[in-house]
C-alpha cells in the first residue's frame, strides 16, 4: 500500500502576495523604533511574530478553505480457478486443452500483473502454470469451496475468473455465497455447447420413516434432452425384485414425474433402484439407473397408558409421549369399581411395546386385571413406568412386587412437599448441560411425597433424589432396574404436572425431553443404544469419500472418549479393516475412499471392559460410474447466473480475448488508488486562533523579558 500526501487553499497567488507585503510594512513601520533599544536579531524576531500574525488575520478575510488530499494505492491480485475435474475432457478434450493453454499464454503476455492460478474440483490447490498440462485428476466439482476460499484468502482480490462447465456434483450451487464477496467473478465456459440426447433419473422422493404394512409413495423425476414423445418403461426394483413397472412417454417439458406405490411386508435396511430403459442414442448411459436406500421400520412405538382415575400427572405424562408422532398412545382408565375399562381402540395391552402407571393398582382395581397385567409383563418382557401416587395401593400389587426394584414395609398417608435434587452419579436422563437446562433441574417446584417405608433393592439405581428439612436424610425418588431382563423405572410422589407447567415454552421443552429419554431407555436394548454408526450418505459414486460418524456410550449413557471402535468393510471382491478416530465427547470420525463396487456391507464393533462386543452393522451402495459424467456437457446457466449476480460477465472459452482486455481495464483502475478528500473552513476553525494566540504570547514574551514599552 501506498500513501500520497498534499495540501491545497483556496485563494488566488496574489492575495497572498498582497497579504504578505500589507502585513510584513505594517510591522516593520511598528517596530521602526523601540526603546529601549534590542539586538537586531530579536527585533527581526518581533516583526516575524507580528507579521505573521496579520498575515494570519488577513487571509482569514477572504474564508479560506484548506483540502488535504491523501491517495492510497493498494496491490490487487486477480484469481484464475481453473476445473480440473473428469467432466471438463469428456469429449473434445484436445479442444479444451488448446483453449486453456491459449488463454492463460494470452493472460500471462497481456501485461496483467499479480495473477494466481488454482486447480479446484473436490479441493482447491494454487499450481504452477508454466508446467500445466490440463490433466483430469478430480473426480468432484465443487464451486462452494471456492467461495470459501476466496473469503479465507489474506490477499487482496480485485477480480476472480473461473474457467469451467460449470457441471456441479459437490457443495451447493448456491450464487449467494460469491455475493457476499463483494468483488465481480468472470465466468468462462468450456466443453462441448450441443445439446446431448439423454435420459436420466432425478430427485427422488420418499418419506423418511416408512413402517411395514403401510403403503407409501415413492416418486422420481424423469428428465429427457432429444427424446420428446418417445415411450420408455420405468421401473421401481427392490434388490432384485421387480415392485412396479410403468410406461411414460416422455413430454415436451423435457421432465416427467412419476410416482411408485409400495407396502413394505419385512423390515430392515433394502437397496433400492428406479430404472429406465436405455436408448440406443444416449450419450450418457449410466443415469438412467438411481440408488437409493430405505429404511423399513417395524412398527411405531405402541405406548399404553393405564389408570384407575384421570389424573392431572396421568394428563400430563400422556401428552408429554404424544409430542413424538411416531408413537401410538392408547389409555386405559378405570372409572368405577367394575373391571370396564375406557380404551383407545388403536392398540390392546398386550400388544404395547411400553406400559405407563399412573397410580395404579388402587384399591378399585380388580384383582383378576392385576394379575393379567402382570402376568403379561412377565411373559413378553414388556419395559414399564411405575408412578406411586397418594392412590396408590401396594398392598393389592402382590403379583408386582418381584418387577418393581423396590421393597415396601410399610404404607401412610402422610404427605410432605419434596424438592428433587438430580445431582446423582447415575443420572442419565438429564442430557443437556447449558446453564439455562441445569438451573431448570435445579429450581423444580416442589411435588407431594408419600413417607412410606421403602428399601431400593441391590440391583436397582438411583436416579434423583427427594430432599426436605423434616426428614434425616435424602430419600429415593426415582429408580431404574434391568435386573429382570425387564427393564423398570419407578418415580415416587404426584403432582409431577407442575414441573412442565411452571412457567415459560423452556418448562415444555426440558419435560417433554426428559419423559422421551425414559422412553428411550425402556425400549432401547444395549445392542443398539451404546454403539450408533451413521453414514453421510446411503449412495456413493466410484472415487467418492464415504464418511462414517459414530458415538459411543457406556450404561449411564455417558459418552466414552477413547475407545477403540473397529470398522470392516466388504463387497463381492474385497474387505478391508480400518479404525475409527476420536473427535470428542464420544463422537468418532472415519473417511475411507469407495474403491468398492455394489452392495457395500461393514460392521463396527466395541471391545467392552467384560470382554463382550457392541456391535452395529450396515450396508451402503457404491454406483461403478463416475459422479463426474452423470452430467456432461456446458452448464452455461449457471455460469451466467454467478456471474450477473456478483457484477461480472460470461464469456464463451471461444472469445476470452475479449475477458482479457476487461481485467486489464479493472487492473488498470484499481492501480489508480484512491483519494480521499478532506476540506477544513479556516475561518471556523478553532486551529487559526490558538496559533494567533501562540504567537502574539511569544511576542509577549520577548518584549517583556527586554522591558519594552
Amino acid at each position: 500500500m501506498k500513501n500520497l500526501f498534499s495540501v491545497s487553499l483556496n485563494l488566488y497567488w496574489y492575495i497572498f502576495l498582497l497579504a504578505g507585503l500589507l502585513s510584513i510594512g505594517i510591522t516593520y513601520f511598528y517596530y521602526r523604533i523601540v526603546v529601549p533599544q534590542i539586538d537586531k536579531s530579536k527585533k527581526i524576531t518581533l516583526i516575524f511574530l507580528r507579521a505573521l500574525v496579520l498575515f494570519i488575520l488577513i487571509l482569514l478575510l477572504f474564508e479560506p478553505i484548506l483540502t488535504v488530499k491523501n491517495k492510497f494505492t493498494d496491490t490487487f491480485f486477480t484469481y484464475v480457478f481453473i476445473d480440473n475435474s473428469e467432466s471438463m475432457f469428456y469429449k473434445d478434450s484436445n479442444d479444451v486443452r488448446d483453449l486453456m493453454n491459449k488463454f492463460i499464454d494470452d493472460l500471462n503476455n497481456s501485461g496483467i500483473k499479480n495473477v494466481k492460478f488454482f486447480n479446484f474440483g473436490r479441493d482447491i490447490r494454487e499450481t504452477n502454470i508454466l508446467n500445466y498440462g490440463f490433466k483430469p485428476n478430480s473426480n468432484q466439482t465443487n464451486f462452494e469451496n471456492i467461495s470459501r476460499f476466496i473469503k479465507k484468502s489474506e490477499d487482496k482480490i480485485g477480480t476472480a475468473i473461473i474457467l469451467s462447465d460449470g457441471n456441479i456434483n459437490s457443495g451447493t450451487n448456491s450464487t449467494s455465497n460469491f455475493t457476499n464477496l463483494g468483488l465481480p467473478i468472470f465466468t468462462v465456459g468450456f466443453t462441448d455447447t450441443l445439446i446431448f440426447k439423454d435420459i436420466s433419473i432425478k430427485n427422488i422422493r420418499f418419506n423418511t420413516n416408512i413402517y411395514k404394512g403401510d403403503n407409501t409413495t415413492i416418486s422420481a423425476a424423469i428428465y429427457n434432452s432429444g427424446f420428446t414423445g418417445k415411450s420408455i418403461k420405468v421401473r421401481l426394483n427392490k434388490e432384485d425384485e421387480v415392485i412396479e413397472e410403468k410406461t411414460v412417454t416422455l413430454s415436451q417439458t423435457n421432465i416427467d414425474r412419476i410416482s411408485f406405490n409400495y407396502i413394505p411386508s419385512k423390515s430392515g435396511d433394502f437397496n433400492f433402484t428406479i430404472n429406465t430403459d436405455v436408448i440406443e442414442k444416449e450419450s450418457n448411459k449410466s443415469n438412467n439407473k438411481k440408488h437409493f436406500q430405505l429404511n423399513i421400520l417395524e412398527n411405531k412405538l405402541r405406548i399404553v397408558f393405564i389408570s384407575d382415575s384421570p389424573t392431572n400427572d396421568f394428563t400430563i405424562l400422556k401428552s408429554s409421549a404424544e409430542s413424538d408422532t411416531n408413537r401410538i398412545i392408547s389409555s386405559y382408565i378405570n372409572i368405577n369399581e367394575t373391571d370396564k375399562y375406557l380404551s383407545n381402540p388403536k392398540i390392546n395391552i398386550d400388544s404395547a411395546d411400553v406400559l405407563f402407571f399412573v397410580g395404579f393398582p388402587t384399591k378399585l382395581s380388580r384383582n383378576s386385571n392385576i394379575n393379567f397385567i402382570s402376568n403379561l409383563i412377565k411373559e413378553k418382557r414388556i419395559p414399564f413406568f411405575f408412578l406411586l401416587n397418594g392412590e396408590t395401593d401396594l398392598s393389592k400389587a402382590n403379583s408386582f412386587v418381584n418387577l418393581l426394584p423396590f421393597d415396601f414395609h410399610k404404607t401412610t398417608n402422610n404427605k410432605i412437599n419434596i424438592q428433587a435434587d438430580f445431582n446423582s452419579p447415575d443420572n442419565f436422563l438429564i442430557t443437556s448441560k447449558n446453564s439455562q437446562a441445569l438451573s431448570f433441574w435445579n429450581n423444580l417446584p416442589p411435588i407431594q411425597y408419600f413417607a412410606n417405608n421403602y428399601s431400593v433393592k441391590g440391583t436397582a439405581k438411583i436416579i434423583a433424589f427427594g430432599l426436605n428439612k423434616s426428614l434425616p436424610a435424602k430419600v429415593p425418588l426415582i429408580l431404574c432396574d434391568n435386573s429382570l431382563g425387564i427393564k423398570s423405572f419407578v418415580m415416587f410422589g404426584e403432582n409431577i404436572w407442575r414441573w412442565k407447567l411452571q412457567n415459560s415454552k423452556t418448562s415444555k421443552q426440558y419435560f417433554d425431553s426428559f419423559i422421551d429419554n425414559i422412553i428411550k431407555w425402556l425400549v432401547l436394548t444395549d445392542s443398539n443404544n451404546n454403539l450408533i454408526v451413521n453414514t453421510d450418505k446411503s449412495i456413493y459414486f466410484r472415487n467418492e469419500e464415504m464418511v462414517f460418524t459414530a458415538e459411543l456410550y457406556d450404561e449411564k449413557l455417558q459418552p466414552i472418549e477413547d475407545g477403540e471402535i473397529n470398522l470392516a468393510l466388504w463387497d463381492n471382491s474385497k474387505s478391508i479393516s480400518t479404525v475409527f478416530s476420536p473427535t470428542g465427547n464420544g463422537r468418532y470420525e472415519l473417511n475411507i475412499n469407495s474403491t468398492f463396487s455394489g452392495e457395500v456391507k461393514y460392521k463396527a464393533s466395541y471391545k467392552k471392559e467384560d470382554g463382550s462386543f457392541l456391535i452395529q452393522t450396515g450396508k451402503v451402495i457404491v454406483n461403478p460410474d463416475k459422479v463426474e459424467f452423470t452430467n456432461v456437457g456446458r452448464n452455461k446457466a449457471y455460469l451466467s447466473n454467478l456471474a450477473e449476480q456478483t457484477s461480472g460477465e460470461y464469456f464463451e472459452s471461444e472469445s476470452f480475448k475479449d475477458l482479457i482486455l476487461k481485467i486489464k481495464l479493472i487492473n488498470t483502475n484499481q492501480s489508480n488508488g484512491k483519494i480521499i478528500t478532506t476540506k477544513f473552513n479556516l475561518l471556523s476553525n478553532y486551529f487559526p486562533p490558538i496559533l494567533i494566540v501562540l504567537l502574539l504570547s511569544l511576542e509577549w514574551f520577548i518584549r517583556k523579558t527586554n522591558h519594552l514599552k
